[in-house]
This record gives C-alpha cells, sequence and structure tokens, in this order.
C-alpha cells in the first residue's frame, strides 16, 4: 500500500501538469519556447498546488495519495520541475546539429545509460523493499537531494474522507477554471482584436425560448455543458472527458478533431 499510494501521487501530478500543458498548447502558439512555457506552466501549477506544513511539503497527487514529502518546498520544486526543464533543455543542446555541444553526444549517451541504470536499479529496490523506510527514495534525484516520502494511510477512514473531499475540492476548481476561461475567451479576448487589425465578430446567442439539447452520451441535460466541434453536439462535462478519452463522438461517429469548449 505504501509503495503503490507513493507512485499514485507522482502519477497524479504528472497527469495535472499535462492536463495544464494540453490547455495551453491549445489556446497559444508555443512551439517556439516550448521547454519555457512548460516551465512557466509547471511552476504556476506546483506553487498553487502543493504547501509546506510542519518540514513537510504535499503536492496534489500526495494529497489524495496520503503522501507526504519530507522535504522542502523548493527542493521538491527541483525535483520534481527544475530537473525535468534541464534535462530537455540538455538533450535539446547536445542532439542539435552544429552546436558547440554536438561533440559531447557520445558522453553523454553514456551517463543517460549510467543514470538509467542507477534508476533501474533503485526502482527494483523500490518495488522489492520490505519495510516503508526503505523505499522512500522514488527516483534518483529524489535521493540525491534528500526528497524522501512516506505515506499516512494507517487510518483508512481518515484516508478516505481525504480522498472525497479532495476529489469535490478539484471539481468545484474545474468549474472555476472552466468559468475563467469562458470569461477570458468572450470578453478579453474579443475586445482585444482590434490588436491585430481584426474586425469583431458579433457573437451569435440562442433564442431564449430554445430548450437546452440534452446530452449526446448520457441522454440528459447536460451538467456543466460542453459543445463538441465536430457535430456541435452538447456534452456533460464527465461525458466529454470521457469522449476524449476513448476518442470516438457518440453523435457523429467522428474520431477527428475531438475537441470541446464550454458553453457557459
Amino acid at each position: 500500500m505504501s509503495r503503490v499510494a507513493q507512485l499514485d501521487s507522482t502519477a497524479l501530478d504528472q497527469e495535472l501538469h499535462s492536463l495544464f500543458r494540453n490547455e495551453l498548447s491549445q489556446n497559444l502558439e508555443i512551439d517556439k519556447n516550448e521547454e519555457e512555457w512548460n516551465l512557466i506552466l509547471d511552476t504556476l501549477v506546483f506553487f498553487f498546488g502543493s504547501r509546506f506544513i510542519g518540514k513537510q511539503t504535499r503536492t496534489y497527487g500526495s494529497e489524495l495519495s496520503g503522501v507526504t514529502y519530507n522535504c522542502k518546498r523548493r527542493t521538491l520544486y527541483i525535483v520534481a520541475i527544475l530537473t525535468n526543464y534541464l534535462g530537455s533543455r540538455i538533450s535539446k543542446k547536445v542532439y542539435s546539429e552544429g552546436s558547440f555541444w554536438s561533440r559531447f553526444t557520445t558522453l553523454y549517451h553514456y551517463l543517460n545509460q549510467f543514470y538509467s541504470a542507477i534508476d533501474l536499479i533503485n526502482f527494483a529496490s523500490f518495488l522489492l523493499s520490505t519495510s516503508p523506510s526503505d523505499s522512500k527514495y522514488l527516483t534518483p534525484i529524489h535521493r540525491l537531494l534528500g526528497a524522501s516520502s512516506s505515506t499516512e494511510t494507517h487510518n483508512p477512514v481518515s484516508f478516505y474522507h481525504n480522498t472525497v473531499y479532495a476529489g469535490i475540492e478539484f471539481q468545484n476548481r474545474q468549474l472555476l477554471w472552466n468559468a475563467i476561461l469562458e470569461f477570458f475567451n468572450a470578453t478579453l479576448l474579443n475586445n482585444a482584436r482590434w490588436l491585430n487589425g481584426r474586425r469583431q465578430r458579433p457573437t451569435t446567442t440562442l433564442p431564449p425560448t430554445q430548450s437546452p439539447e440534452t446530452c449526446a452520451r448520457c441522454k440528459e441535460l447536460p451538467t456543466n455543458p460542453f459543445k463538441i466541434q465536430c457535430c456541435q453536439a452538447n456534452y456533460c462535462y464527465i461525458c466529454v472527458i470521457r469522449a476524449m478519452d476513448s476518442n470516438y463522438c457518440d453523435n457523429c461517429n467522428s474520431k477527428t478533431n475531438l475537441r470541446a469548449q464550454p458553453i457557459y
């Protein structure tokens, strides 16, 4: 249970960061400085999604899994965010043809293999350990910087309540985030179109007498409704997430252009 909770906390944090990265890439052109944009976004998500209490740091994923990191907040930031950015930047420079760093490609390749071997040994020790104290370092970087982790799942009732409350809190934050995005798209961007010399198009609204459509997946009135772009059908928030995951539109059977945006 201890090792599963630690792995779950890492997976949940990575999933949260990837969701925000996808939103960023869909709404902004970040091809030129993608690593820097991802670093800024990951830093903001880490800053607002983590807290340091009593010499322990908690993140969004660790809060759900009952895991705490026995290190300072800045140490966990270096381990979880900064090392990924530095690794991607170094790899990009080393494998860029004609650059000064390209002459170190062979050395970088051997260092990569050495780290992969150390990481494999660390992961094997993590899986085969019998006591929680032997499996507190998830990666060699965690071990090097002393970012150990521990679980607090000894009280199942408390853990269950915390998980439920965290899930409700996440849904509330998702609703607030959707409202902020809708406000930004409908108000700020429309008013700033004159910067690009474009003529603002009038926004079309549904007639007040028109009844709302049902969800294309569950056939009920949409909860937190989204409109999918392939056929402009309405979905519930949960249903549109499932449609995106399965890459299939229940209304028009389309498997392409599966993007959706909140109605309000």
